[in-house]
């Protein structure tokens, strides 16, 4: 019996943006202001792009307007280029994903990516690795309208998608989205690796 695999993105498909790249260091060079600043007026708002509410480079634009950067709207190119610059790919999982898709998805899960994203920062990501054709749906935030680790995100997933809470697993690095997870029933595994995921997937 097929069962539902939710995947999440940041941390395993692609570096996490906030804690693990350099964009908001090359922001604050940028535009000559406080990184730890900057960081905390934009992660303010991650809830807002994360539904939908506004994009992420609305959010950039709104934390620089906060520390006097009044024209950041002229630059969106610019920030939407040094996000870019700033995202490393899973290369092997994308690979994997791919080889996937190719092989005509013959393990028995079905695969959701289940990430919280701004639009425009997943569709960005998307242009470069096809990322968003590669699970057999969506769920992601801004599709949703919701976001982890809100327990009424897990509800609603295998419920659109016409799964039981008990044939249902996230693969998540955040441990209050795998508790809020296993909250509503869901089976979780923390992910730990590349290796380890494929292996998961493979053994389905």
């Amino acid at each position: 019996m097929t069962r539902l695999v939710l995947l999440d993105a940041g941390g395993v498909l692609f570096n996490n943006i906030s804690e693990d790249s350099p964009f908001f260091a090359l922001l604050a060079r940028r535009f000559a202001v406080d990184e730890q600043a900057l960081r905390h007026h934009y992660e303010s708002q991650d809830h807002a792009f994360e539904i939908g509410t506004i994009t992420g480079v609305e959010a950039v634009i709104g934390a620089l307007a906060l520390l006097g950067v009044a024209d950041g709207h002229a630059h969106t190119a610019e920030i939407r280029g040094l996000y870019a610059d700033s995202v490393r790919p899973n290369a092997p999982l994308l690979d994997f994903l791919r080889q996937r898709r190719a092989r005509g998805r013959p393990d028995g899960c079905h695969l959701t990516l289940a990430n919280n994203e701004a639009q425009d920062w997943d569709l960005l990501k998307h242009r470069a690795t096809r990322h968003l054709s590669l699970c057999d749906s969506l769920s992601s935030s801004w599709l949703l309208g919701l976001a982890k680790p809100d327990p009424a995100y897990f509800r609603a997933v295998p419920e659109l998608l016409r799964f039981a809470p008990s044939r249902s697993l996230l693969v998540d690095d955040n441990p209050l989205c795998l508790a809020a997870a296993a909250g509503t029933g869901m089976a979780t595994v923390r992910y730990s690796g590349t290796r380890e995921l494929i292996q998961l997937l493979r053994d389905f």
